[in-house]
This record gives structure tokens, C-alpha cells and sequence, in this order.
């Protein structure tokens, strides 16, 4: 869509525009009203406002058209929108659902739409309440994913094919047609998530790698089966076209990172236990005052005559030091 330079710069105006329903670019608003002027080569929408979807847009609209490109700047809110029909009038798609709140500030020159995304810099804020991702039980595929790995049946399928998100939020930048965030948090059953990534604005597509933790064991069957790894992370990723991307779980990356802390403490204890030290499951036994543990008091006996300690082998020098190096150390008090 080319922006009407010329027109603009001849324009000389002072008004108000209201609608009762107006379609721009297959999005309802409702009540729209907005102040609009225009003068020497600049345009502004200020404010703008209008109901769209459940919810509110509020936001301004500046046009430079004084230079060669026009410099557009915007500012723009909504609360409480109804995300499913937003993505629905876009893009044919309600995959995500729930309400919606989202702010974007940012400048860009460009006499075309693409020109603008391109240019497009600025930031930008989302959360998301009582939502819903259809097509994808995170939680199954999890499961499924680890009964792959430790080669058992895999679980039953969930009647149905989503993921409730209890809270989602984020924040990032817009540069050269990518919106970037390091700052993604959702929560959603058995799970809270954080990761990075980013949206091509021009090619519609997103590119997030997350990493879920397991929370506190849950009572239903989904939480019993992910009860062992309780704090651990689980690789997760989120990619393809914007109407509906893919999510699964990195199985590469989890083997390497979520099992590789469970088989290191597994060769530590089997470690420890050859050397005749003690694991951290079995504790040494406890002396009594009458001697062995648990044990009935003996009758007394001459004393030995004490043995001349033996020197240690290098052998067994090695076998002590690796038993300390191995041991957890209690945590030492303050002060």
C-alpha cells in the first residue's frame, strides 16, 4: 500500500471523524472517533480511539510527509481485545485465544507498508490472560516426548488438542522487520516458560526458543508422570508461519540437558559406592553410647595392645581423595 505523500502535503485540515462500524484491513472497530488535522506536509490522528473486539484501541498517528519518505510515528494501545478475532480477521486463524493487552511505540520512514516494517524501530508490550493455544497439549507432548526417551508406552492422547495459558507476557524491540524479545514468560499447566526469540513482521513467521520448568508435583496422571523431574527444564521450541506456528519439544537438546543431570548424579553415587564412601542415599549408621548401632551393651574385655598405624598406599590415598571430592558438603554456618 503506497502512503499518499502528495495528498498529504497539499492537505489543510482541522476536524472529527466518528463511525459507527468501520472495516480497515478485515478488523471491526465500533464507536471510532478521532481528531484529525493536517497541515504544512504533517497529518495526525490525535487521539484515535474506538472499540474493537471486547475491548478498547486508543493510540496517535503522525505522518511527516514534508521530506521525500514519509516518517511515520505512532503510539498505540489496546486492552482487554479479544485475540482470537483479531487473528481470525488477519489471518483466517484462531489458534491463540484470550484477551489481549498491548502496547507499540515507534517511528519508521517509508513511502510503502513494507518500506515501514523495515524501517519500523521502536517497542513493544503483550499480555495475555485466560488464554488458550488450540492444536497442541503441551503437557502431552512433553509426556510423550519422555516416554520416547525412557522407551516406554507412550501416554494416552488428551480428548482434546490445546494448551490453557494461564498468564503469558513479553516485551522487545522492533528493527529491520523483526520484533525480538529475551523477556517471553507464560505459565500454563505443569509448567512456567521463558525463552527468546523473535517475529518477522514482514514474512509473518516466528522463531521462539523456550525452556519449561517442571513445577510441583501435581495429583492429576499428566503431573504423576513428570513428578521425578520436579525443577527440571524442559527444551521447548515454537516456530513457523504466525497463523500456525509449530510447538514441540527439542528432543536433542533435552536429552543432553535434562538427563545429563539425573545420569550424573546416578555415576556419582555408583562412584561413591565403590570407593567405600557414603551416598547421599545411604547415610552411615549412627554410634550409640554402647557401641554399635542399636546394639546391646557387650561385656568388657582386655584392651588390645594398640597396632602401629600403617602408612596409607597411594591407592588408597586416591580412593580418599575422590571420596571427598565426591561427597556433598554440609553447608557451613554464617559467621
Amino acid at each position: 500500500a503506497e502512503i499518499p505523500v502528495d495528498m498529504i502535503r497539499d492537505l489543510l485540515l482541522d476536524g472529527r471523524l466518528t463511525a459507527g462500524e468501520l472495516i480497515i484491513a478485515d478488523l471491526k472497530l465500533q464507536n471510532l472517533s478521532a481528531a484529525v488535522r493536517a497541515r504544512d506536509g504533517i497529518l495526525r490522528l490525535d487521539p484515535l480511539q474506538a472499540r474493537l473486539y471486547g475491548g478498547d484501541y486508543r493510540g496517535v498517528i503522525t505522518i511527516d510527509a514534508t521530506g521525500p519518505k514519509a516518517l511515520l510515528t505512532l503510539d498505540q494501545q489496546l486492552d482487554s481485545v479479544q485475540v482470537a478475532e483479531i487473528l481470525r480477521g488477519l489471518y483466517g486463524s484462531d489458534r491463540l485465544g484470550g484477551s489481549v493487552s498491548l502496547q507499540v511505540s515507534g517511528t519508521g520512514a517509508g513511502n510503502t507498508q513494507t518500506e515501514l516494517l523495515k524501517a519500523l524501530t521502536g517497542n513493544v508490550a503483550m499480555s495475555l490472560s485466560d488464554g488458550v493455544y488450540r492444536g497442541m497439549d503441551v503437557g502431552y507432548e512433553v509426556q510423550r516426548a519422555l516416554a520416547l526417551v525412557r522407551k516406554e508406552a507412550a501416554p494416552s492422547a488428551p480428548a482434546k488438542m490445546e494448551t490453557p495459558i494461564r498468564a503469558l507476557s513479553f516485551a522487545g524491540q522492533m528493527a529491520n522487520g523483526v520484533l525480538g524479545t529475551d523477556q517471553l514468560s507464560a505459565e500454563i499447566p505443569f509448567f512456567r516458560l521463558a525463552g527468546k526469540g523473535g517475529i518477522n513482521l514482514l514474512e509473518l513467521a516466528l522463531d521462539y526458543q523456550l525452556n519449561a520448568q517442571v513445577l510441583e508435583k501435581d495429583d492429576t496422571t499428566a503431573g504423576q508422570n513428570l513428578s521425578d523431574l520436579v525443577n527440571a527444564t524442559i527444551p521447548i521450541t515454537n516456530r513457523g508461519p504466525l497463523a500456525s506456528p509449530r510447538v514441540g519439544v527439542d528432543m536433542k537438546n533435552m536429552v543432553t540437558n535434562t538427563i545429563r543431570d539425573t545420569l550424573q548424579d546416578r555415576a556419582r553415587e555408583a562412584l561413591l559406592k565403590s570407593l567405600g564412601g557414603a551416598t547421599t542415599e545411604s547415610p552411615p549408621a549412627t554410634q550409640t553410647t554402647d557401641g554399635a548401632a542399636g546394639s546391646a551393651p557387650e561385656e568388657s574385655t582386655p584392651a588390645a595392645e594398640p597396632e602401629e598405624p600403617k602408612a596409607d598406599s597411594a591407592k588408597d590415598l586416591l580412593k580418599r581423595g575422590l571420596r571427598d571430592l565426591l561427597t556433598p558438603k554440609e553447608p557451613q554456618p554464617e559467621g
